[in-house]
């Protein structure tokens, strides 16, 4: 929805189902306890990469300067944002790596030589915050196709402000989103009163 402030300056209140993506890829010398004591296999490793997909219901504020004419018509957009967790999404593996040398300090019987291989694939039900918020910033075009039919398309950045997990030990944010809005732009025109005739005197 939007309310024109001016001819160059609106107002913008909208929803929309937002989904983003980030990825872990990280690796360390593996560390387990056997028998009450902390084993270092400095030879084995484990490694983690998941790939997340987080869906969020973005509700943006956004203030508008438009310019142009009638057939083309370039835009900046600034927009406070308030996201609704809605769902998330991990796939990836964990791959422990276990070296012959320190394999006879193992004691866990699930583990063998080589590569321990666990894969993900799954919905993920907790670890996130329920909320995000930040600041959107768009330059943009809306090319006319026909009378009140336009066609628009803005890339631009995210600025997220709110931590994504749960856990608070964990400082991290949405801080480097690049995206592109394309869309169709409709516009509603008011129906006017046909004049009533001037009154004749005879």
């Amino acid at each position: 929805m939007e309310y024109h402030v001016s001819n160059n300056f609106k107002l913008r209140l909208g929803a929309q189902y937002d989904n983003r993506a980030f990825g872990i890829n990280e690796s360390a010398i593996w560390r387990a306890v056997c028998e009450d004591s902390l084993f270092i296999y400095e030879n084995s490793y484990i490694q983690y990469k998941r790939d997340y997909k987080v869906n969020y219901l973005t509700l943006p504020l956004s203030i508008i300067y438009v310019k142009g004419n009638e057939k083309f018509k370039i835009y900046v957009q600034l927009s406070f944002y308030y996201s609704i967790y809605l769902s998330a999404h991990q796939k990836g593996f964990n791959d422990l790596y276990i070296d012959t040398l320190d394999f006879q300090n193992i004691c866990d019987t699930t583990i063998s030589v080589g590569h321990n291989i666990k894969e993900f694939d799954e919905a993920v039900e907790r670890g996130f915050n329920t909320s995000d918020f930040g600041l959107n910033f768009y330059i943009g075009g809306i090319i006319r196709l026909a009378p009140g039919l336009g066609l628009t398309i803005a890339p631009g950045f995210t600025w997220g402000m709110g931590d994504v997990f749960e856990d608070q030990s964990i400082m991290s944010n949405w801080s480097r989103i690049f995206k592109i809005n394309t869309g169709i732009v409709y516009t509603f025109k008011k129906k006017q009163n046909a004049s009533k005739p001037a009154t004749q005197y005879r």
